[in-house]
């Protein structure tokens, strides 16, 4: 799918009580879990990454949500936001491409069974992972002077509704050494059937083919410039268990996005997306065009197109506990950073 275009009117309808739900969580409980979660070596990759730790922020809050999922196989919480609707929004944003819609929800009566009905929820991360660890971290070092960074804010979404979509990212590379053509393509050839796409119009020709051959195998293209495009199709998705690290689990071989980072950009390229160092050589990419156009001005040796990672398989990989190769998904429309500040207490 190419990058959203149309105008699109979103209803934030879950924010508003996030903040109320968060306060009712077991602040006891926490302290233990995240001292198990976050180690010295992780305070250590967030500081390099330019994320703050250190107290002497400008502003100690939370100006930007993390995206958690949740089952809703009912409709119960979402019934309970609709109400609200009738109300006069609390606020509304126009960015020129969606329309923000805030409202406030301020039965206690409702507020109170939301609160409740997610002290039995699990919540999935799905985007924000680097904000949470963050959160996690700055709790770490200053939970015994800010006591109220125990709490962050999410904004909720269920798994079940039709409300959001998920857009493919699509990965632009250097690479570290001298690229050889020929020999990258010997290289994916050993893991994918290759088939080169027709020069003619490549955007709308790239969309066609990866998302007509992911119907039936796991498949993207690469883009090379110039024209010069190939479909990647995988021959077994086995092929990736040999170089999966130890706490990598088999079940991502189902993944387009994990075939991809793990057969060709760390095998192959030797670019290892879970170093810091190898960022300097990614770059992510919603909207195809833009993709190419990046290619053909040198910017970047390679585009790999890529398919959307389906709702049914964040589900189903959330349930086994793993988590999701980096900028595995896109979810659309996002919520505006700033929409709904949480300061922290005094």
């Amino acid at each position: 799918s190419s990058a959203p275009s149309k105008r699109d009117e979103w209803l934030a309808e879950s924010v508003a009580w996030l903040h109320e739900v968060w306060g009712e969580v077991d602040q006891k409980t926490l302290p233990a879990w995240y001292n198990d979660q976050v180690t010295d070596r992780q305070l250590e990759k967030l500081k390099s990454l330019g994320m703050s730790v250190t107290g002497d922020e400008p502003t100690k809050g939370q100006a930007s949500d993390i995206i958690g999922l949740f089952y809703d196989p009912d409709g119960s919480i979402e019934q309970k936001l609709l109400a609200v609707k009738d109300q006069t929004p609390l606020g509304e944003v126009d960015d020129g491409k969606v329309v923000h819609r805030l409202w406030r929800l301020q039965d206690t009566g409702t507020e109170a069974l939301i609160t409740e009905s997610f002290k039995s929820r699990k919540i999935y991360i799905a985007d924000g992972h680097h904000r949470y660890e963050t959160a996690l971290a700055y709790h770490k070092e200053h939970g015994s002077e800010v006591p109220d960074s125990a709490h962050v804010m999410m904004f909720l979404t269920s798994l079940d509704s039709d409300s959001m979509s998920i857009y493919p990212i699509h990965r632009l590379v250097k690479t570290p050494t001298t690229f050889d053509r020929e020999n990258f393509l010997d290289q994916v050839m050993k893991f994918f059937d290759v088939t080169a796409i027709a020069e003619s119009d490549p955007p709308e020709k790239i969309r066609s083919a990866v998302e007509q051959s992911g119907k039936t195998r796991i498949s993207f293209a690469v883009y090379l410039g110039k024209g010069d495009c190939h479909l990647l199709q995988l021959k077994d998705s086995k092929n990736i268990l040999p170089f999966l690290e130890d706490d990598e689990p088999e079940d991502l071989q189902v993944l387009d996005v994990a075939q991809l980072h793990f057969i060709v950009l760390r095998n192959i390229l030797k670019v290892d997306t879970r170093k810091t160092e190898a960022q300097q050589y990614m770059s992510y990419k919603v909207d195809v065009n833009e993709a190419v156009r990046m290619v053909n001005d040198g910017e970047y040796q390679l585009a790999f197109f890529m398919n959307p990672t389906g709702i049914g398989q964040v589900r189903t990989l959330a349930e086994n506990g793993v988590r999701l190769p980096q900028k595995a998904t896109f979810f659309y429309p996002k919520l505006l950073s700033g929409l709904v500040i949480n300061a922290f207490e005094k």
